[in-house]
């Protein structure tokens, strides 16, 4: 299947230059909004701050915040867990209300 476009302009009608691909901040994740974005290097390093064990859970078709984005952070963090529910979005925690409150508690009674 190809792609048509047109170049036909009218009078008075504005006409787009073509669009070069936008570069994305070194380790930002290409889903997250540009006004999401802040210093990467700030983040990691508040990030690489945090000594006691942390707990992320994410949906894996999570459009607000892209499980990726959890990958990444978790990957800062001396330790952390990472829980990715497959076919969930960012109400995985309703989804798969049984399986998190397991997931929670094993990890509070570590």
């Amino acid at each position: 299947m190809g792609t048509s476009t047109s170049t036909t302009s009218r009078p008075g009608s504005r006409t787009a230059a073509p669009r070069s691909p936008r570069r994305r901040p070194r380790g930002c994740s290409p889903r997250w909004p540009r006004s999401w974005r802040g210093p990467f290097d700030q983040v990691v390093a508040e990030l690489a701050a945090i000594k006691h064990p942390v707990l992320y859970a994410n949906g894996l078709d999570d459009v607000m915040i892209p499980a990726h984005n959890s990958y990444v952070a978790v990957q800062h963090l001396d330790n952390a867990t990472l829980v990715l529910y497959a076919g969930a979005g960012h109400a995985f925690l309703f989804q798969y209300a049984k399986a998190f409150t397991r997931q929670v508690a094993d990890f509070l009674a570590a």
